[in-house]
């Protein structure tokens, strides 16, 4: 295999990086659960080094589950619409950063929280 993963950081009690994935990784059965796995166990992965191009984004997403389109078709990726484009309020005071894969990265927590709340609303009880 051509990845690992490891700690996100000694600081959090969350969190891993997954170095150097590939489509020919994520083509196996065992990785696929190895990735599911780390997600449920710590709550975020950050992929670094890895494959880059919109093919793997989306065979990536597929380890996790069936996709479901943005409703918002502005922010779709015209050659894909299963992809979105996303920028970033830096300013907004709900972000947090964190360094890794020498750099910081900048993360929207409310952004995450309200995706998922919206879209499993119907579905509370």
């Amino acid at each position: 295999m051509t990845y690992h993963i490891e700690r996100l950081s000694p600081e959090l009690g969350f969190g891993k990086i997954v170095w150097g994935l590939r489509s020919s990784d994520i083509s196996q059965e065992s990785v696929r659960i190895e990735l599911r796995r780390a997600w449920v166990e710590h709550g975020l992965l950050v992929f670094c080094d890895g494959e880059i191009s919109d093919d793997f984004q989306v065979q990536l997403s597929l380890v996790f589950g069936p996709l479901e389109r943005h409703p918002v078709r502005e922010i779709q990726v015209k050659a894909n619409p299963d992809l979105i484009r996303l920028t970033s309020m830096p300013s907004d005071s709900t972000w947090v950063e964190i360094a890794v894969c020498d750099a910081v990265l900048p993360l929207s927590m409310t952004w995450s929280v309200w995706w998922n709340l919206s879209r499993n609303a119907s579905r509370a009880t």
